[in-house]
């Protein structure tokens, strides 16, 4: 299969230098994707307050009132909450291994260690101990993590080194990276991993992926300012089409609870499937369990 993809990868490379069209780029990057069994596969929507298959537990999830810890704590807590789908932030030592955080200025804070060398090595980082005793998490952690909970899926959105992913938690089938180009979008697929394409902010960007035929999506909440509309349309039609799209809080119009269950009533299914939650919930497969309780106000900025 990769011996017929290799020769489309340079004929598409080639087009975009030769011939700027974004709809030819997007064409060859369908009919190159087309050669790759999606590891995960859209399935039919169905709205439940509490449902597994609605949230993801952005970060790790809450834990002792902290969010973005990125910490084993928070993601053990989370999936014995119920949760299947983990979101973490991973990050790459300055030795080339991976560790679960934010960024090196928040595992400073974090652990305490304004002085810590940036980056650090794994050795550093497998030293620190995060504030209220919380554990930092390295690639091999989470594979472990995702061994003993099978029912796990994780999200990523800030590894760029696919190679590297791949060896350190190889469970390719249970992973969701998003893809902010095509050139991502094709190499998560080549290394066997669900991508998931980031939604451009910028209509003017916007209109280069419009063609762009992903089974997976992410979008921002800014979709739902005015300013917007187009994009709230094009999630529309993607949801339209059977793509799962997963919304993250960034960007939401001031005032705007996008985890309140009135929000999630009438915009579930209709424009996302899948929400990056930084509310303690406690999920059940039926969906019948307790509201969510009070969370705090999302920052603007995504975390």
């Amino acid at each position: 299969m990769k011996k017929i993809l290799f020769p489309l990868v340079c004929v598409f490379l080639l087009f975009e230098i030769v011939y700027n069209s974004e709809t030819a780029k997007n064409a060859l990057t369908n009919t190159a994707a087309s050669f790759f069994e999606l590891p995960l596969k859209p399935g039919a929507f169905s709205f439940a307050p509490a449902s597994p298959e609605l949230y993801i537990a952005h970060a790790g999830g809450v834990i002792h009132g902290q969010r973005y810890t990125n910490s084993r704590e928070a993601v053990e807590a989370s999936l014995r909450k119920g949760y299947r789908y983990i979101e973490l932030d991973l990050l790459v030592t300055r030795d080339g291994r991976l560790v679960a955080a934010h960024d090196w200025d928040t595992l400073r804070s974090l652990s305490g260690r304004p002085d810590l060398p940036l980056p650090p090595t794994l050795a550093e980082v497998r030293g620190l101990t995060l504030r209220d005793g919380l554990h930092v998490l390295c690639g091999g952690d989470i594979a472990e993590l995702m061994r003993r909970n099978p029912q796990m899926i994780l999200v990523t959105d800030k590894i760029r080194d696919m190679a590297l992913l791949a060896r350190e938690i190889p469970l390719q089938d249970r992973i969701i990276v998003e893809a902010f180009d095509r050139r991502e979008y094709l190499t998560c697929l080549w290394h066997g991993f669900t991508p998931a394409f980031s939604l451009p902010w910028k209509l003017d960007d916007l209109e280069h992926f419009l063609t762009l035929d992903a089974a997976w999506y992410t979008v921002s909440a800014v979709a739902w300012q005015a300013d917007h509309a187009p994009l709230l349309r094009h999630v529309a039609a993607l949801r339209a089409a059977g793509k799962e799209v997963l919304l993250f809080q960034a960007g939401r119009p001031e005032g705007l609870d996008v985890e309140s269950q009135d929000f999630l009533r009438a915009n579930a299914g209709t424009y996302f499937t899948k929400i990056y939650t930084d509310a303690a919930r406690t999920l059940s497969p039926a969906g019948t369990a307790a509201p969510a309780v009070a969370h705090q106000e999302a920052r603007q900025r995504r975390p």
